[in-house]
């Protein structure tokens, strides 16, 4: 889809992301509403995070096409910012803080975003923070997975030139290789780990890795990066053995452990 030049109309804020950017509601020339994902006022001269985002933009025009995905219609390096498709009906983590979605529409969510993970992959994408408020919904209730900020090519070292990752992903979600280094975690079994602890929520209403008693945080960090296992819940009964051995397989710390695809973790969670 393309975007008409100026003038764009910016309206209000639709929301931060991770405190160094910011998405703007914009209203293009022939009307059509649009997400402006630019950096937040107080980082504006930050010249990394610039070369991340338009690097999270180029990434992200590969996956024009990819059902499930948010698509990203044009870079605009001079300013720099993207224009995202606006997706308007809050996200996965917003509706999980008022209610449980029962198992049947937990497992579309689940697949459709999986399905998303499966088109990045197949164009060498590696998404690397798949987590509930990176899920966003449309307004008739399809899921699209979001934010491409820390993703890599698959092989690749960074997400820019001169950024070293060294705050990539997101505790409790993150496979324990991209929190020991980022830098060469960019395999899809990365991928696999995030839709691993993406389904545990979705099933079982918690990450896989809780805090214990008074455990920090680098406490925690520290554990899930020494191969603790995925932590039980009190809801593991209501697991079906398929989906138990999907979980399992997908939080295993080692990533050769994990399936190797997309696909493979669907057929555990399928029962084959």
């Amino acid at each position: 889809m393309a975007v008409p030049g100026p003038p764009w109309r910016l309206g209000r804020r639709l929301s931060r992301r991770g405190g160094n950017f910011e998405l703007v509601l914009v209203t293009l020339a022939d009307g059509r509403e649009m997400a402006l994902k630019r950096l937040a006022p107080t980082m504006r001269a930050r010249d990394q995070l610039s070369q991340r985002l338009i690097a999270e933009g180029m990434l992200q025009r590969r996956l024009e096409g990819c059902e499930g995905v948010v698509q990203c219609y044009s870079v605009i390096e001079e300013l720099p910012a993207l224009f995202l498709e606006r997706v308007p009906g809050g996200s996965l983590a917003e509706i999980n803080a008022f209610v449980s979605l029962p198992i049947d529409a937990a497992l579309r969510v689940f697949r459709r975003v999986s399905g998303a993970v499966a088109c990045a992959h197949g164009r060498d994408v590696v998404h690397r923070d798949i987590k509930p408020s990176n899920i966003l919904f449309g307004i008739d209730g399809t899921p699209h997975l979001a934010d491409f900020g820390v993703a890599v090519r698959r092989g690749a070292r960074s997400t820019a030139d001169g950024w070293d990752d060294i705050d990539v992903g997101t505790l409790g979600y993150a496979a324990p290789e991209l929190l020991r280094d980022p830098a060469t975690a960019n395999t899809d079994t990365v991928d696999i780990y995030g839709l691993g602890a993406l389904l545990h929520e979705l099933l079982l209403g918690a990450t896989p890795h809780m805090m214990h008693g008074a455990e920090s945080e680098p406490e925690l960090r520290s554990r899930i990066v020494g191969g603790a296992t995925r932590d039980l819940t009190p809801r593991e009964s209501e697991l079906s053995e398929s989906h138990r051995r999907a979980l399992d397989a997908a939080l295993a710390p080692h990533s050769q452990q994990r399936p190797q695809s997309v696909l493979e973790l669907l057929a555990l969670l399928d029962g084959a």
